[in-house]
């Protein structure tokens, strides 16, 4: 199971805004659905650290993987699942001017 979280602090955006923006991906990245359980790896978990920046000006964020989970298919899926949820949800328009950097957990279990 898929399970977006976070402890990482965001530079740049106001914490209720970062709070809603982190809400808004998450819902989008559930539509998903779960990942699919690998069954050469039963009871395996790992976690893949996704980085969200955007630049003072830019309108789209961009996205990267900060920390692998160490298998290429977790992590592949997870900047998958965060990328289309990026294209689905708008940026904070209450922010439209401000970069941020914010770091995105996923925990599969």
């Amino acid at each position: 199971m898929e399970r977006p979280a976070s402890t990482e602090a965001t530079a740049g955006l106001p914490e209720d805004v970062e709070r809603q923006y982190r809400i808004e991906l998450a819902r989008a990245m559930r539509k998903r659905g779960n990942f699919p359980i690998n069954p050469s790896l039963p009871g395996v978990e790992g976690m893949v650290m996704l980085e969200v920046s955007r630049r003072a000006g830019a309108v789209r964020p961009t996205l990267s993987l900060a920390k692998s989970s160490g298998y290429r298919e977790w992590d592949t899926h997870a900047l998958d699942s965060l990328a289309a949820a990026l294209e689905e949800v708008v940026p904070p328009k209450s922010v439209p001017n401000v970069g941020f950097r914010m770091l995105v957990v996923l925990e599969y279990r």
